[in-house]
């Protein structure tokens, strides 16, 4: 598909259907609500982030009273969301603006990207979304939208310099070569040859920067991840596996983040803390946690708790980190 083709289908689509499409954070350009919006909706389906979205802002309605909140108040606030880390990065990184840059979310991206939780698309989703400042970036629908339309088209040809992108910890994790391209770049000799090459995220961002507007951006990347979700995520056969940085989700039930998600939903009741003993005696109610009771594994999952700050252990108890 050539890049006129391409912008055309996805404008003309999104200029039939945005109507359709009602999400409290697009009401806003508000960087304290956009940024809570993008923390919630990593790795967390829309359905279930709007309604807590907006308990979020009734609780805790600006950066400044996020901050100044207890720790177990927002973890609290927080349940039913999954990754209960994502709570911790969020008053963490409210702690630091304020302290740091007098309450204003910073307008750069690589700035964002040192704070707690940010990544690469967060932190320019962000910039972009609150402050129009936009710069190409990927989630799972831009890069599923990419990938379907010119993982196996010669049309284009793509020649860029390295790219490097963060995760939300702050690690490289991608690097490419001087120039990269697909097919025109690099001649590839079949559709077949195409179809098993796995596509890195390098590669689509210097795809996605040669496709970029020069005016409405944030409309631009809300039609992509619109379209990826609603057209191309209803497909059977999911562009995405084509990509190098594609990774499915474990599963939930009976798994480490299960056991972790069930400590912390247990000490969120308990105020005062529960002993290594009652907590055991607890999770041995639950069929599910069976695999992580034997002692050893116990504790490794208390300490993991504990080292991301959500935990942690006061006289013989055990109890959300203030």
């Amino acid at each position: 598909m050539t890049k006129e083709k391409f912008i055309q289908t996805i404008t003309k689509w999104y200029s039939y259907n945005k109507e359709s499409f009602h999400f409290p954070w697009r009401n806003t350009r508000d960087p304290y609500q956009i940024f809570v919006s993008e923390i919630m909706l990593q790795q967390t389906q829309i359905v279930r982030v709007i309604p807590k979205y907006e308990e979020w802002l009734k609780e805790f309605p600006t950066l400044e009273s996020l901050a100044k909140a207890p720790f177990p108040k927002i973890l609290k606030v927080w349940q039913g969301m999954g990754y209960n880390r994502r709570a911790r990065y969020l008053k963490d990184t409210a702690e630091i603006v304020v302290r740091k840059y007098n309450g204003q979310i910073p307008r750069d991206p690589q700035t964002l990207e040192r704070f707690p939780g940010i990544g690469h698309y967060t932190a320019r989703a962000i910039t972009c979304f609150a402050y129009g400042r936009c710069e190409p970036f990927l989630e799972t629908n831009i890069r599923r939208g990419l990938i379907h339309f010119f993982g196996n088209s010669p049309h284009l040809s793509v020649i860029a310099h390295p790219v490097r992108i963060r995760n939300s910890n702050g690690v490289s994790k991608a690097k490419q070569s001087r120039h990269v391209g697909i097919a025109a770049s690099r001649q590839v000799g079949t559709r077949n040859d195409m179809r098993q090459e796995k596509i890195s995220d390098g590669i689509l961002l210097a795809i996605l920067s040669r496709l970029e507007p020069k005016t409405k951006k944030r409309e631009w990347y809300y039609a992509l991840m619109d379209y990826g979700r609603e057209v191309l995520g209803k497909m059977s056969d999911n562009p995405n596996r084509r990509a190098k940085h594609y990774r499915t989700q474990s599963k939930f039930l009976g798994s480490r983040r299960y056991v972790r998600a069930k400590i912390v939903l247990y000490l969120v009741s308990k105020r005062n803390g529960v002993n290594r003993k009652e907590l055991l005696h607890l999770l041995k109610k639950d069929l599910h946690t069976k695999d992580f009771l034997t002692p050893h594994v116990f504790d490794w999952v208390l300490n993991d708790l504990s080292r991301d700050k959500l935990i942690t252990r006061k006289a013989n108890k055990w109890i959300i980190l203030s």
